[in-house]
């Protein structure tokens, strides 16, 4: 059920994916053949700032590209300017820049007294030599949040990076260490499971909150359905948040970039059945590769007895580099005030997000809503979305892990005739067995079954 509106109300700030580059150096080259450009090139006899075909802007530039600490800087500033009533705020994840060539022990420890890094994904768990261990790594995590991690978390900290926090009463934070969850941490192929336990530990921390009659709100970093993340850690994540969905209110991640979000159901592998969460995927603040900075501010049920904790709302704001990149002093733009009213959402409820699902499904890439959702997705306008990039984004919001049947029936989009009246609708039980599964097989019974008059592919 939905809280009285009366009720008080806690603002969230949610920053993700900082990536700031202490390499950008406005004027150099922006469009550069290396994987990280608008700074220094390798070859040190090239003239830095000549011969330069696209110049790197002061606050950033959307490409090959991480923000300056500049940008950084002035968005904290505008962010205290701007909104005074914050109650907390929750950074899912990755600081430093993309040019991982760069990165060093040594970098990352003095990062880590401001916030946490990723040394390149590769965090061993504790049944490799010691030689591999992140104890340095963990204890400087330790070290440096200890005046704000309750005193008996900081061994779980040290031990797999993970912790809970209690945050208001009846209200826990759980930070989950999912770098213990990328495909790319090849220590992870010895156990995807439950590395070093953290998911043992995650199922506790929801069972003891249950019991405790306490929601939480989680912080992560890369969404399960994401091709970096592993299918083991995916799916046992899943089955977590399924079991406990009456307990956890929120999931915060980041990692992708983009603005999106992604529907758990209770059947994990059946799309058509029950929503039962939604993970909330922020927009990051660099402009790697295809996007405009931003950052997302929560409105969530408020702290008094008997308080859901869920999230009631939602705005965003972000800086256009097309006519800012160069700003004296740049402004930064309200993307959208609510996104209840931006896409005609009653609530936040995983059906409500469903039903927005299928709403796409129904009205295709043209709709204006799917249009909005674009829009948002990179902070852009006039982003271009084929008919295989429709399906790639209908298919993503159901893929909380990696499971084609979850997209099963998300058709091949069909341009009708506006003037037929009995146009088909696909409602959450629409059943697309009958259709051939062989492509050409399919594409053969569109052709046969569909009056040539009436449709065209």
């Amino acid at each position: 059920n939905l809280p009285d509106p009366s009720k008080p109300k806690l603002k969230v700030l949610h920053i993700s994916d900082i990536h700031i580059d202490s390499q950008y150096l406005p004027g150099s080259e922006a469009e550069c053949s290396e994987p990280e450009c608008c700074r220094p090139p390798k070859d040190q006899e090239e003239i830095v700032l000549g011969n330069v075909n696209v110049s790197a802007p002061k606050w950033g530039h959307i490409g090959h590209c991480d923000i300056p600490y500049a940008t950084l800087e002035n968005m904290l500033q505008h962010i205290s300017k701007t909104h005074s009533d914050i109650d907390y705020i929750v950074v899912s994840g990755d600081l430093e820049s993309h040019a991982d060539w760069d990165y060093t022990k040594e970098g990352h420890a003095e990062t880590i007294k401001n916030i946490s890094s990723v040394p390149i994904d590769n965090f061993a768990l504790h049944n490799v030599p010691a030689r591999f261990n992140m104890t340095w790594l963990y204890g400087s995590m330790a070290d440096n949040w200890k005046t704000w991690i309750p005193s008996n978390q900081l061994e779980t900290v040290k031990y797999m990076g993970c912790y809970m926090t209690p945050l208001y009463k009846g209200l826990r934070l759980i930070s989950l260490n999912n770098a213990l969850g990328d495909a790319v941490n090849f220590f992870l192929y010895i156990n995807q499971t439950d590395p070093d336990g953290s998911m043992s530990w995650f199922e506790k921390q929801l069972h003891d909150a249950e019991v405790a009659g306490d929601k939480v709100h989680i912080v992560a970093h890369i969404p399960g359905g994401s091709s970096e993340a592993l299918e083991g850690w995916a799916t046992n994540y899943y089955n977590i948040i399924n079991r406990y969905e009456n307990t956890v209110m929120a999931q915060f991640f980041g990692h992708t970039h983009s603005e999106e979000y992604y529907l758990t159901f209770e059947n994990i592998n059946n799309g058509r059945s029950r929503p039962t969460s939604v993970i909330y995927s922020a927009p990051s603040v660099t402009t790697y590769s295809e996007y405009n900075p931003a950052y997302r501010i929560y409105t969530v049920d408020g702290n008094y007895d008997g308080s859901s904790y869920q999230l009631l709302d939602f705005e965003e704001w972000y800086l256009n580099l097309t006519t800012q990149g160069n700003a004296v002093d740049p402004v930064w733009e309200q993307l959208y005030s609510s996104v209840l009213e931006e896409y005609s959402l009653p609530s936040l409820r995983p059906s409500d997000w469903n039903n927005l699902l299928i709403h796409f499904m129904n009205y295709g890439k043209d709709d204006m809503l799917f249009k909005k959702y674009i829009k948002n997705y990179y902070r852009r306008s006039n982003m271009n979305c084929d008919e295989a990039c429709f399906r790639g984004h209908l298919c993503s919001i159901r893929q909380a892990h990696h499971s084609e049947s979850l997209c099963d029936d998300i058709p091949l989009r069909i341009k009708r005739n506006n003037k037929r009246k009995n146009k088909t609708k696909y409602t959450a039980q629409t059943n697309f067995n009958h259709l051939p599964k062989n492509i050409d097989d399919l594409k053969k019974y569109i052709l046969d079954a569909i009056p040539k008059d009436a449709c065209t592919l």
